[in-house]
């Protein structure tokens, strides 16, 4: 290092003493590429002098989740491998936690699997965040798989636990399973709450194949709820997530989505005739499908009645329930359908949502389809938010826009040119292939090459002044000898 200062300072006395980096610039070999680990090592780190530290990668970790970086959550076990620490439980909480809320089950579990190995004891708390992993993206054996894990190690589990299992359930539509977990927590000296009996609910609702007895099973659900007293308007308020719910409405938002799924469409009213008349407030999803109802009734009246009512609130339904919403309606006759499609369309560009390829291309055929021209308006919104996203439409769906334009607005030449600009293959459609001496007389004909005259050649053929004066006797020996020549090359060609 003294050596590699004094040759780069050397005739430049005057000047400041290079860097460390500057330094390591002038050495070769080995020794360089160690001094660069160690100086990313160290940039990566986050820490210069300080030896790395258990509250050190603690810290990271917390960061990390807190930016929603859980995929990253490996490389700091690694460097903990490197550096000699093992992790602790709050380290592994953090872990797991961070990994359920970002929907990782393979990183959860490996976490998990790897708390278990290092024999470091877990509370419930644990566990159930990891069956709730499993809910999240509908894995039912592992879930039990864990539930059996806690109670080899002596640990009970508690509501919150059967509760993430019933929703594992739910999630996959396995409501046999779903009461034999209800049996096993009564068994336990647990009490169902709401959550858990919407949850097998939701499990007779999506079990596949339909099952034929499923409106007689929830209403057994129904009944075994309200001798709970779980229906009753004095019910105790239940927590989740530091928030207190009301368990009618979460009884009854289940119930309205079930009935609705199952096609039981007056008892789909019932149930919102009750939470009208109890104030009691209905959840986004279930506006959804209440709305999806009343249009599958072609009840055009009422589905726009519940759907501007949900939308002075100012909340949102889920993206999906939109695209639920918005096939249903721009299918319908009337304007009526074309005018809460439109609404919805513009609802979510303000609100920065975007339409997929396939929604985008769907909506934009069905409206520019309509007569008169009277879905231009919802064609039009749904071209400039796919062009705000930057998503690509399909050329069936840009065809169809065109030729409602050329239709109802000829002289909208600023979005023509948008549209040549953006798709110039779908508008321009590509040149015949040229004919070639390989081509087969099957795709000479495919491809449409005749070979008939031009009408100038028709007409200066028809000219008497033009034609030659010829013994007809020559004139038909030549016309013989030319028929030949042509079946002859004709046959050649053939074969």
């Amino acid at each position: 290092s003294q050596t590699a200062d004094a040759r780069f300072v050397e005739d430049r006395t005057n000047e400041k003493k290079p860097s460390e980096a500057s330094v390591c610039i002038e050495e070769e070999g080995p020794a360089m590429w160690r001094r660069v680990a160690q100086g990313l090592t160290s940039l990566s780190r986050g820490y210069t002098s300080q030896a790395p530290s258990l509250e050190n990668f603690h810290a990271r970790l917390r960061q990390m989740n807190a930016q929603k970086r859980a995929s990253r959550f490996r490389s700091v076990l690694q460097e903990m491998e490197l550096a000699g620490v093992e992790p602790d439980a709050p380290i592994y909480r953090t872990l797991i936690m961070g990994g359920m809320q970002a929907k990782r089950l393979q990183d959860v579990l490996h976490y998990y699997r790897r708390m278990r190995t290092s024999g470091i004891p877990a509370d419930v708390v644990l566990y159930n965040a990891v069956i709730s992993t499993c809910a999240r993206v509908g894995e039912l054996q592992v879930a039990l798989q864990v539930l059996r894990d806690l109670q080899d190690i002596g640990v009970q589990p508690n509501e919150r636990t059967y509760v993430s299992l019933l929703n594992v359930c739910a999630a996959v539509g396995n409501a046999n399973k779903a009461e034999e977990l209800l049996a096993d927590m009564e068994e336990q000296g647990l009490r169902p709450n709401a959550f858990a009996y919407s949850a097998i609910i939701a499990s007779i609702k999506g079990q596949k194949p339909k099952s034929p007895d499923a409106l007689e099973r929830i209403d057994a659900v129904v009944e075994k709820a309200r001798g709970e007293g779980l229906l009753d308007p004095d019910a105790i308020l239940v927590e989740d997530n530091g928030k207190e719910w009301d368990q009618r409405a979460i009884l009854y938002n289940a119930l309205l989505g079930a009935y609705v799924q199952l096609g039981e469409f007056d008892k789909a009213d019932e149930i919102w005739s009750s939470m009208t008349r109890e104030n009691l407030e209905p959840a986004s999803l279930t506006v959804s499908h209440m709305v999806t109802m009343h249009l599958k009734k072609n009840d055009m009246e009422k589905a726009l009645e519940v759907f501007a009512k949900f939308r002075a609130t100012g909340k949102l339904l889920p993206l999906v329930s939109y695209m639920q919403i918005l096939r249903i309606a721009v299918q319908k006759d009337g304007d009526e359908g074309l005018g809460m499609a439109t609404t919805i369309v513009q609802d979510l560009r303000e609100k920065g949502y975007f339409l997929s390829t396939e929604d985008g291309s769907f909506l934009l055929t069905k409206a520019s389809e309509k007569a008169d021209g009277r879905g231009m308006e919802l064609a039009n919104h749904v071209w400039e938010c796919m062009v705000e996203h930057d998503k690509r439409l399909r050329p069936n769906s840009i065809q169809a826009y065109v030729r409602a334009l050329e239709s109802y607005e000829p002289d909208n030449y600023t979005r023509m040119a948008e549209i040549k600009r953006s798709y110039p293959d779908v508008l321009e459609p590509r040149a015949p292939p040229v004919p070639t001496a390989e081509m087969t007389p099957e795709a000479v004909a495919k491809e449409d090459l005749s070979l008939e005259p031009t009408e100038g050649e028709q007409a200066e053929s028809k000219d008497p002044s033009t034609a030659e004066s010829v013994d007809p006797e020559v004139a038909n020996t030549a016309d013989s000898e030319k028929d030949d020549s042509e079946k002859a090359e004709h046959s050649a060609a053939l074969h």
